[in-house]
């Protein structure tokens, strides 16, 4: 087959035809590297499945002519700003009897690529720890000096389950490349990891405190990430922007009720469903939807200021939440965290993510504090009607998460459950109990 005929875009659907033609001019360095570029420039993200690190690909990567030419031609891929197609470049090149000079060729193609994020630096830094260790300083030090790598570069060398053990060092010998690239690097994180070097915490924080809109856009938009795919539509990408905006307006009227800088931000905590950042005495907690859509509202939940859901579209829904701050490094008896449950059960609760780590001790009374009065209940929540009429003071346990609390009294009583042993021993002790309540009750009445 005549490459300058070939229709690639009917031939990229057949994947064992193009596979074939792939073998047919392996061995001609010009018509290779000619149809190799003109696969790779027709790839994007709805045909990229020859792309594989299954055995017939496998083998034509353990062409060096082949191997080489796949390489060189990973800029010219339109990844439509999804990191998807790297991760299985990287994971396809894992089998392909991959050289020194091969890796070294791959970080410096993939320096030029937009979309290396996250995911694929993990990917990346993984293979190459394990498999060529002597080039992880050489991947580290070109990905960081690169605007779109440097944020992902920061947040795997600062990972304990890396295999990078000199995490300052980069961090110090980079902070010009890094400071300059602000723009596309989570500085309320890179506060966080710098706390300890003070010099370089203070230039961090000067850049925060001037570009705070900026750095917080970024900031905002990382933790989408983290919930919501990378989409090619418009609209949903419309839907985010606007979204993102309404986040950076919290937070900034909760700064300035906190009569504090966005250098005091902290990332505290990633869930599986939200992501919980501390700002001065508020938890502002980001995330998908919530198992527990509404519930009644009640004294044993921490006090809210909001609580919202905004659907997004493609069943997908952005949740926000802002909690006063709690004491979270405290010891909790099994007794004390079966009495909080029974409490909610005594009000016709039925909570099934009982744990320790989702309570902690009121630091004051539990009730929202504002620099101004605010006309907050539970209507204003989305929360249904308030149950008890007690006020917990400062010392007092609460629930944190209040993800997976149901409301017993509802025909719908298909409760999810978390994987949580202490609902089931708890549940059991509360049935328990009532039963022998009521046979003491029916004794005296005899």
């Amino acid at each position: 087959m005549n490459i300058q005929e070939c229709d690639i875009s009917k031939l990229m659907k057949n994947i064992k035809k193009l596979y074939d033609l792939f073998k047919e001019k392996v061995n001609d360095e010009d018509e290779i590297s000619e149809l190799i570029t003109l696969a790779m420039s027709n790839t994007n993200l709805y045909n990229f499945n020859w792309i594989s690190d299954g055995n017939t690909f496998s083998e034509l990567l353990k062409n060096a002519v082949f191997r080489k030419k796949f390489i060189l031609n990973i800029d010219k891929i339109n990844y439509q700003s999804s990191e998807r197609i790297i991760i299985k470049i990287i994971n396809s090149l894992k089998y392909g009897n991959m050289n020194e000079n091969d890796v070294v060729l791959l970080i410096n193609m993939l320096s030029k690529c937009d979309c290396i994020m996250d995911k694929s630096i993990y990917e990346l830094g993984n293979f190459i720890s394990k498999k060529f260790p002597n080039l992880l300083d050489y991947m580290i030090n070109t990905l960081i000096k690169c605007n779109k790598c440097c944020d992902g570069i920061i947040k795997y060398i600062t990972d304990i389950d890396s295999d990078v053990s000199n995490d300052d060092d980069y961090i110090i010998s980079n902070i010009d490349s890094i400071l300059n690239n602000y723009r596309y690097v989570n500085m309320i994180e890179l506060n966080f990891f710098t706390k300890h070097i003070k010099d370089i915490n203070n230039r961090v924080c000067d850049i925060l405190i001037k570009h705070d809109d900026e750095c917080l856009k970024f900031f905002v938009k990382k933790i989408f990430n983290k919930y919501f795919d990378e989409k090619i539509d418009n609209t949903f990408s419309d839907k985010l922007n606007g979204l993102c905006d309404v986040v950076i307006l919290i937070i900034k009227d909760i700064l300035k009720n906190e009569n504090i800088d966005v250098s005091n931000i902290e990332w505290v905590a990633r869930g599986g469903y939200s992501d919980v950042i501390m700002i001065g005495d508020k938890i502002l907690k980001i995330g998908s939807t919530r198992r527990t859509k509404t519930f009644p509202d009640n004294p044993y939940v921490n006090a809210m200021l909001l609580r919202r859901e905004f659907e997004i579209g493609d069943n997908k829904a952005l949740f926000l939440e802002v909690n006063e701050k709690v004491d979270t490094n405290i010891e909790v008896t099994e007794e004390e965290l079966y009495q909080l449950y029974k409490k909610l059960r005594e009000l016709g609760l039925i909570w099934t993510d009982v744990n320790y780590r989702n309570v902690g001790r009121l630091l004051k009374d539990n009730k929202v504090s504002w620099r101004e009065d605010l006309p907050i209940n539970s209507q204003v929540l989305g929360l249904d009607s308030y149950r008890g009429d007690v006020e917990l003071k400062k010392g007092d346990l609460v629930v944190l998460d209040n993800d997976f609390i149901f409301d017993e009294r509802k025909p719908d009583k298909s409760y999810k459950m978390s994987n949580n042993n202490l609902y089931y021993t708890f549940e059991n002790r509360y049935l328990k109990e009532k039963r022998t309540e009521k046979r003491g009750g029916n004794k005296k009445r005899t």
